[in-house]
């Protein structure tokens, strides 16, 4: 009798832990079930504006450039993708809110990332363009539109953990119009240099920064050759808690800048200094915020056949 009874009593517990477990099982289907997913699942976005203003002191004293801009990036594992909207404005008059001529200009773009460790990273976009320009001064046509298609590698190698290689090279071609807006039809552009990280605080990049525009079995109008050697100098700073705020002090020392003068039938040479500061701040709820300052002396020779002049331009952003 007492064997019956303890047969029955751990067949008694046998279903209950397997009628447990059933129970279990069926929660979490219903949950899966009930659960909403979206494609956006995995996604991070950022959206910001961008406001920047070139002024110009010198013989020229005009106000110089008004750029509105707006952008937002997209990113999911390895991929990323972006908008921006962008207008230039020439001859910006502050004082009635007038302008010269001006562009529209829209950029849809995306980029891979091959890879991203420790040792070395490898990454590849490509963008593409429209300009929208509407000239004002007269000129014929009166509005004009451009396509604009580029391919950028970017790296990283690190040879120690502090001492880094970092750069990025991009390729453009230009189509429509480029020589009425006074666009040349191909251009290569590119930054790189050495990084070092002295500690979280302060690291120290020295980067070659060239950008060369030329016209595929073409004339010779619109060519340039612009070569820099840049500097920036990040430090990180806790004013706000666990918020950074990242102050960059810079520099961008001009050592060629050539280009091709149609109406006077030479190449005009220009040297340019700037020296500038970027502060950015992240707020909390995802926020963030940047302010730069610059100042850049542009000594022109040969602007015209003997003639020199020297303009000085301040940068906001």
């Amino acid at each position: 009798m007492k064997k019956k009874l303890l047969l029955v009593a751990v067949f008694a517990l046998l279903s209950l832990n397997l009628s447990a477990k059933e129970t279990d099982k069926t929660e979490a289907v219903t949950e899966a079930r009930n659960k909403v997913t979206s494609p956006w699942d995995g996604w991070h976005g950022t959206f910001g504006i961008l406001q920047e203003t070139e002024n110009v002191e010198g013989s020229a004293d005009k106000d110089g450039l008004y750029e509105p801009s707006v952008y937002f990036d997209l990113r999911k594992g390895k991929w990323s993708f972006g908008m921006t909207n962008y207008n230039e404005n020439h001859d910006f008059e502050y004082k009635d809110w007038t302008r010269g001529n001006y562009l529209n200009r829209l950029e849809l773009r995306g980029h891979y990332q091959f890879t991203d460790n420790d040792q070395y990273a490898i990454g590849l976009g490509a963008a593409v363009r429209n300009y929208q320009w509407a000239h004002k001064d007269g000129t014929s046509p009166t509005t004009t539109n451009n396509r604009w298609l580029n391919i950028q590698p970017d790296w990283r190698y690190n040879f120690t953990p502090n001492l880094s290689y970092e750069g990025w090279l991009g390729f453009y071609s230009m189509f429509n119009d480029a020589q009425e807006n006074g666009y040349s039809d191909k251009e290569l552009e590119t930054e790189s240099g050495l990084k070092y990280k002295f500690n979280d605080f302060i690291s120290l990049r020295l980067n070659y920064y060239l950008d060369r525009g030329w016209n595929l079995g073409g004339p010779t109008a619109n060519s340039f050759n612009n070569q820099q050697i840049r500097g920036y100098l990040p430090m990180n700073f806790a004013f706000f808690g666990d918020k950074t705020t990242t102050v960059t002090p810079y520099f961008r020392q001009g050592f060629i800048n050539k280009s091709w003068n149609a109406d006077a039938n030479q190449a005009n040479n220009e040297i340019d200094t700037r020296l500038g500061l970027r502060i950015d701040q992240k707020l909390p709820a995802g926020f963030a915020v940047s302010l730069e300052y610059a100042y850049e002396m542009r000594n022109q020779q040969d602007s015209a056949p003997g003639q020199k002049s020297f303009n000085k331009y301040i940068t906001q952003v």
